[in-house]
C-alpha cells in the first residue's frame, strides 16, 4: 500500500463526505476530491487517476453502479471502494460484476473500514463473506434474483428511484435524461421482473433490499400507543406522492403512516385512520380481518415478506384485492415497521396468475432452446465447412461457385443467429475505443450503398459540435446495418441523425430511417416482420443503453434507434 495515497470521494451526503475526508487524512491520505454526484466522480477520476475512489450507490446524474461500469469501459484500473447503506448481498453481487474492488456497509465500524482500504489499496478485493450472496430459500425470490442480475446498472439505478417514490420528470431530471427515456426504462423493467405495474415492481424491489433504508432512528416510545413519530417523517417525504396506495404499520398491526394515494382511495382522512389496526379494518369481513391479521403478525414476527389475495367491500361494491408487505429497516437494519400496499385484481390478472408457474416453465424452456440452438449452430457450421472443402474439390466449377454462394450464405445466417443468442444471454463485452460517431455513422451508411441497390441519404439535424464518444466500432456498424438491412426493401430512404449531449457528459444518439412523403402515405404500414438483423440490432442497442422502437402505421418514421454513449473528454 503506498505510504500516502491519493483518494476521490463521491457522496450524496454532506457529513458522510467530511467525515470520510477527515478519517482518511489521519491515516495520512491526501484527498483529491470530495464529490457529490456520479458524473463529476467519473470525470475527475479519469482526468485526476487516484490511487482510490470510495464511492457511494445513491449519487445523483449517476450512479454508482453506472460509474464504476463507465470507469471499466474506458480502460480505468482504478481501485474502487463502494462505501454504501445498501448493504445487502444483492447490490455486493452488482457491485463485484461491474468491477468494483470493495464493497462494506455504511454501518461497520471504523476498524472494518480500515481493513478495507488497505485491502483495496495493496490491490486485493474486499468482499465481506455476508455480503457475498449465499443460497437463497424459495425458488421464487432465487428466479428474482437472477432477474435483478440480468438488469443493467442504469435500469437499476431507475428502478432505485421508482420504488422509492420517484416520478418519472423528477428521475429525467436527476439523470439528465427526457421522460420518453425514463419510460421507456420503466416499460422494459416491468418486462424484465415480469410484472405488470409500479406495485409489482415494487413488491420485487423491497424484497430483495433495494427499498433506501429510514434515515432518522426511532427515539424513546412516547405515551401514544403509536411511540414516536418523528420517523415516519421520511416515508411520508418519500412515498406521499406515490401514484400507488402505501402504508406502514407496527408489530400491532397499526397504521403508522400512509400516502395521499390510500387515502384518496378509501375516502378517508389520515386523522380518521392513524392508528387503527388491521382489526378494526371496516372494508374487510370479520373473517378475512382475522385471516388478515394472522398473517401480518406471522409475518412481522418472523421478519419475512407476505402476500395474498382478499375481498373488499369499498363504496358499495366488492373488490378483490391483492395486498403485500416487506420489512421496512432503520440504517442499522433493525426491523422498525412493515411497509405494505395493495392493488385490484382485475379479471385478466386472477388469469396471470393462474398461468405465473407456467410462464416460469416457459422460461426455463427458453433457456434449453438457447443453449440447444446454440450447440446445434455450432454442429451445422462445421458441417457447413465441411461441405464447402468437399465442393472446392469434387465439383464442376459452375456448379461448385452456386454452391459454395449458397453455403457461404448460409454460414453468415448461422453466424448471426449464434450472435443474437450470444446477445440475447448478455454473454458479449463491449470493446469501447474513442470514435467520432458521427463520421463513424456516414461510413456505414456510404459503404452499404455502395454494396446494394437500396440508397440512403444521411440528414444530419441537431447535432452537438462534439461528437467524440466512446463506442465499440465493430458492433456499433453491425447495429446500424441490421437497421438499414432490415428497411432496404423500400427502396430510397433518408436516415435522419440527431443527438443531445447531457449534463452527465452523454450523448444521446437517436437514428430514423424515413420514407418519403409519397411512399409515407401508400399504405398503412404493419410491424414489419422480424428478421435475425432486427433482433440483434435491437440487443445491440439495449447493450448500449438504448432502445430500438419499429413503428407502425401511417408517416414517414419507420424506426427510432438511440444509444447513450459516453463523450471522450476533450484531453484524454
Amino acid at each position: 500500500m503506498p505510504a500516502m495515497s491519493r483518494i476521490i470521494i463521491a457522496d450524496p451526503h454532506p457529513l458522510i463526505r467530511y467525515a470520510l475526508s477527515q478519517f482518511l487524512a489521519s491515516q495520512g491520505h491526501q484527498i483529491v476530491a470530495a464529490l457529490a454526484d456520479g458524473a463529476s466522480a467519473l470525470h475527475e477520476t479519469l482526468a485526476l487517476r487516484p490511487h482510490l475512489l470510495v464511492l457511494g450507490l445513491d449519487l445523483p446524474r449517476l450512479g454508482g453502479l453506472e460509474v464504476i461500469q463507465r470507469l471499466r469501459q474506458r480502460g480505468s484500473s482504478v481501485a474502487v471502494l463502494v462505501l454504501t447503506s445498501q448493504s445487502n448481498e444483492h447490490f455486493a453481487s452488482l457491485c463485484l460484476q461491474a468491477g468494483a474492488t470493495g464493497f462494506i456497509g455504511k454501518e461497520q465500524d471504523l476498524a472494518a473500514l480500515s481493513l478495507a482500504l488497505a485491502s483495496v489499496l495493496d490491490g486485493r478485493s474486499y468482499f465481506p463473506a455476508e455480503s457475498l450472496p449465499g443460497v437463497i430459500s424459495g425458488s421464487g425470490q432465487g428466479e428474482e434474483r437472477e432477474l435483478l442480475k440480468r438488469l443493467s446498472p442504469r435500469e437499476v439505478t431507475v428502478l432505485r428511484y421508482l420504488v422509492n417514490g420517484r416520478s418519472n420528470k423528477s428521475i429525467a431530471d436527476e439523470l439528465a435524461i427526457s421522460n420518453r427515456t425514463v419510460s421507456t426504462y420503466k416499460t422494459r423493467l416491468l418486462e424484465k421482473l415480469k410484472t405488470d405495474s409500479l406495485a409489482g415492481l415494487m413488491e420485487i424491489a423491497w424484497r430483495n433490499g433495494l427499498l433506501q433504508v429510514i434515515s432518522t432512528e426511532p427515539k424513546e416510545p412516547s405515551d401514544s400507543p403509536l411511540g414516536a413519530q418523528e420517523p415516519w417523517a421520511a416515508f411520508m417525504q418519500t412515498f406521499s406522492s406515490a401514484p400507488e396506495p402505501i402504508t406502514l404499520r407496527n408489530a400491532q398491526g397499526q397504521l403508522l403512516a400512509a400516502n395521499q394515494c390510500f387515502l384518496d382511495l378509501y375516502g378517508v382522512d389520515r386523522e380518521q385512520v392513524i392508528g387503527k389496526r388491521l382489526l378494526d379494518s371496516e372494508v374487510l369481513s370479520a373473517q378475512e380481518r382475522k385471516r388478515v391479521d394472522a398473517l401480518y403478525r406471522e409475518a412481522y414476527t418472523r421478519e419475512e415478506p407476505f402476500t395474498g389475495e382478499i375481498v373488499i367491500h369499498l363504496h358499495g361494491h366488492e373488490r378483490r384485492v391483492r395486498y403485500w408487505g416487506v420489512p421496512y429497516r432503520d440504517s442499522q437494519q433493525r426491523m422498525v415497521a412493515m411497509i405494505g400496499s395493495s392493488r385490484e385484481v382485475q379479471p385478466a390478472d386472477q388469469a396471470l396468475n393462474t398461468l405465473h408457474d407456467r410462464l416460469r416453465k416457459s422460461e426455463s424452456l427458453r433457456r434449453t432452446r438457447v443453449r440447444y440452438l446454440q450447440d446445434a449452430g455450432q454442429l451445422f457450421l462445421q458441417a457447413l465447412t465441411q461441405v464447402r472443402s468437399a465442393l472446392e474439390e469434387k465439383v464442376a466449377p459452375r456448379a461448385r461457385q452456386a454452391a459454395i454462394r449458397a453455403t457461404n450464405d448460409m454460414t453468415e445466417r448461422v453466424e448471426l443467429l449464434l450472435d443474437v443468442l450470444q446477445l440475447e444471454n448478455r454473454n458479449v463485452q463491449l470493446a469501447v475505443e474513442r470514435v467520432d460517431l458521427l463520421q463513424l455513422t456516414a461510413f456505414v451508411v456510404n459503404a452499404f450503398n455502395e454494396r446494394s441497390t437500396t440508397r440512403y441519404t444521411l440528414d444530419v439535424g441537431a447535432v452537438p459540435e462534439r461528437c467524440q464518444v466512446w463506442v465499440d466500432p465493430l458492433r456499433y456498424q453491425q447495429m446500424l446495418d441490421d437497421l438499414l438491412i432490415h428497411f432496404d426493401h423500400y427502396g430510397a430512404l433518408t436516415l435522419r441523425v440527431t443527438a443531445l449531449e447531457t449534463a452527465a457528459d452523454e450523448l444521446q444518439w437517436c437514428l430514423e430511417p424515413e420514407l418519403d412523403t409519397a411512399q409515407a402515405e401508400a399504405a398503412w404500414r404493419s410491424t414489419s416482420a422480424r428478421t435475425l438483423h432486427l433482433s440483434r440490432c435491437e440487443q445491440l442497442a439495449l447493450l448500449m443503453n438504448g432502445s430500438l422502437e419499429v413503428i407502425t402505421g401511417i408517416g414517414p418514421t419507420l424506426a427510432q434507434l438511440q444509444i447513450v454513449v459516453l463523450l471522450a473528454v476533450a484531453d484524454q
